[in-house]
């Protein structure tokens, strides 16, 4: 009686797995899927051996058409989205820009005064932070601030290359930033009436936008916002007053070399950004340096009417399509013909006559040309194809004798 026991408890199990085993066989035999007119037939696909060595079948059913092609799109897309690293600047030029652009003529007059009216030009609201971050990663300032270009090409950065692009005064007086300062008069009377210690350059905008005669107020408050946006910009996005405090009198800001200012302290945040991680903020003057290289470093063509000061006619517009003719080509910083730093005078005589353009009749170039003022490139791509047609005209002649 024992043997028989276990004989009747495993047959019921075994009649079970088989009658399992025909209702899958049933179920996907081709007979029933025949009689299903939008059944496709749909390959069997073995999944990997489980823990008992067996291995089981299953039927995968087949992507449409549409989902396909939607599933192919979407991972192209992906496998040639390139992340660049981007530089992080807190504060931005934007606020200058917006702050110059409304300053009626007794503000400007002030500017004037100060040798600080070549940044009314100044038309740059934004920069390509990717571009930015490759032309930090390739600048140097061991071997007399140099940027690497491609060959091992040295651009030099120097004084003479600030003034050209920005236009600030250059004095004989040297500005020493001290590493310590106190809160001056100047900012506690901001802190008092806004009632708050942490300043933004939106609050110095509304302090200029109230002075409308460019009094001594005005100077003092356009000098922490030019510091604090255009050539030292602080980490945390807070502006601070320590300008007011290195120059002293605000009678003598003219006769200071603010360039060489700007130069010391792109060297200084380059350092600390070097040696910090690189994704923290950036505390230098990279307006400067990107307008400088963009202008002196020409691509293919030039986008832009050379001027003086060099921002004058780059716009945040121009500089993404050169950062696009820039990494279209390999991403590289450096690939171009190295051009002098121009001379202010020379350059802006041939914009004497604004409403005229002189063309000679023997080989025209821009050179030779009276352009005016934010004259369309369309304008210098003529001339440029008039001196080919003129050169190739005098190889022929040359031929034919």
């Amino acid at each position: 009686m024992r043997e028989d026991r276990p004989q009747q408890i495993v047959a019921p199990t075994t009649e079970i797995r088989t009658k399992n085993q025909q209702d899958i066989r049933t179920t996907t035999s081709p007979e029933i899927r025949s009689k299903k007119k939008h059944d496709m037939q749909k390959p069997e696909i073995c999944l990997p051996a489980s823990k008992r060595g067996r291995s089981q079948c299953i039927d995968e059913p087949e992507m449409p058409a549409r989902k396909k092609h939607a599933k192919a799109k979407s991972v192209k897309s992906i496998t040639c989205k390139i992340r660049r690293p981007k530089l992080v600047v807190k504060i931005g030029v934007k606020v200058l820009v917006d702050v110059i652009e409304k300053m009626n003529s007794k503000q400007k007059a002030a500017l004037e005064e100060m040798s600080f009216g070549q940044l009314v030009h100044l038309k740059i609201r934004c920069i390509p932070a990717d571009m930015a971050f490759s032309l930090l990663e390739n600048f140097n300032h061991d071997n007399c601030s140099r940027i690497k270009l491609v060959d091992d090409q040295p651009l030099h950065i120097t004084e003479e290359d600030v003034y050209a692009t920005l236009g600030l005064p250059r004095g004989e007086l040297m500005i020493k930033r001290e590493k310590k300062h106190e809160m001056n008069d100047v900012m506690k009377t901001i802190v008092n009436a806004k009632k708050n210690k942490a300043i933004t350059p939106v609050d110095l905008q509304e302090q200029l936008d109230s002075d409308l005669e460019g009094g001594e107020w005005f100077k003092k408050i356009f000098l922490i916002l030019l510091d604090n946006v255009l050539i030292s910009p602080t980490a945390n996005g807070k502006c601070l007053g320590r300008i007011l405090d290195d120059i002293g009198n605000i009678s003598n800001v003219r006769q200071y070399n603010w360039c060489n200012y700007v130069l010391d302290t792109l060297i200084t945040a380059h350092d600390s950004w070097k040696l910090k991680n690189k994704s923290t903020s950036f505390t230098g003057p990279i307006t400067f340096l990107l307008a400088c290289y963009v202008d002196r470093v020409v691509y293919r063509t030039r986008l832009v009417v050379r001027r003086f000061p060099n921002v004058r006619n780059w716009t945040e517009s121009i500089l993404k399509e050169r950062r696009q003719m820039k990494f279209d080509n390999g991403g590289t910083i450096g690939r171009g013909s190295i051009e002098s730093i121009i001379d202010p005078v020379s350059i802006e005589s041939l914009y004497a006559n604004k409403d005229s353009i002189t063309v000679t009749t023997s080989v025209p170039s821009t050179d030779e040309a009276t352009l005016p003022d934010e004259a369309p490139l369309q304008v210098i791509k003529f001339l440029r194809l008039m001196k080919l047609k003129v050169q190739l005209g005098r190889l022929q002649m040359q031929l034919v004798k």
